[in-house]
């Protein structure tokens, strides 16, 4: 039988390794609720300023990798779940400030060339973007480039369970590539495949010497002993 306890106390410990994570999950959702409540009290043009970028610039540049349409819900529920799933795994395997930066890259990288698209294709002044799926897609990209290039250093995997996180990770970008392809209306295909090549871009410019002392939480080891000789 499993150990009701042991599950709990390895539940908290998994969530105070992943506290970037969660703090951004928690961020998203607060942003949404601010959008939400300017969607259904008709400022449509003050959510638009705010939350897309469009051509012109406007504070949705800064905003709308943290934002989502308010009007499917499924969204941002998506996107948390994404994040929460691979976002996890790669905050266990990167410096903070490492982690920090992929988010903040990846978002800016994946709104900016997706209005860039629109504005070459003679898309109207007013198409824009939101949402962090550009970000959500470079962790899981991350995520898969650092487990191949572990298994193929140590030939083996950082857990039994990590080869089928690969494989469902894998299976996510192969869609983000189809989408990209194919032209899928209402969705950011190009942002979503921008996001896959700057955490794929970052997994494989990283030292083969901290793929590997990633493994079982080596990051989070280093820093607590770096703050502890610091004392």
């Amino acid at each position: 039988m499993v150990d009701a306890g042991a599950a709990l106390r390895g539940g908290a410990r998994w969530l105070t390794r992943t506290r970037v994570t969660l703090s951004f999950c928690l961020l998203l959702v607060a942003v949404y609720a601010v959008e939400l409540s300017l969607w259904t009290s008709g400022r449509y043009d003050t959510f638009y300023a705010l939350f897309v970028a469009r051509q012109e610039p406007s504070l949705g540049w800064l905003l709308a990798p943290l934002a989502h349409s308010p009007v499917q819900e499924t969204h941002l529920v998506g996107n948390v779940a994404h994040l929460v799933l691979f976002g996890a795994v790669a905050e266990r395997r990167l410096a903070d400030r490492a982690y920090l930066g992929l988010i903040a890259a990846s978002g800016v990288a994946s709104v900016v060339t997706q209005v860039a698209v629109y504005a070459l294709a003679a898309q109207p002044a007013g198409a824009g973007t939101l949402g962090a799926s550009g970000v959500a897609y470079a962790l899981t990209a991350l995520v898969v480039v650092d487990s191949l290039r572990y298994e193929e250093a140590t030939d083996r995997w950082h857990g039994e369970g990590t080869w089928l996180w690969t494989l469902f990770g894998v299976l996510l970008i192969g869609q983000a590539l189809v989408e990209v392809v194919v032209g899928v209306s209402g969705v950011s295909a190009v942002g979503h495949f921008v996001g896959v090549l700057v955490g794929a871009s970052l997994g494989l410019a990283r030292p083969r010497s901290a793929v590997i002392a990633a493994a079982d939480g080596g990051v989070r080891r280093r820093q607590s002993n770096r703050r502890r000789g610091r004392l």
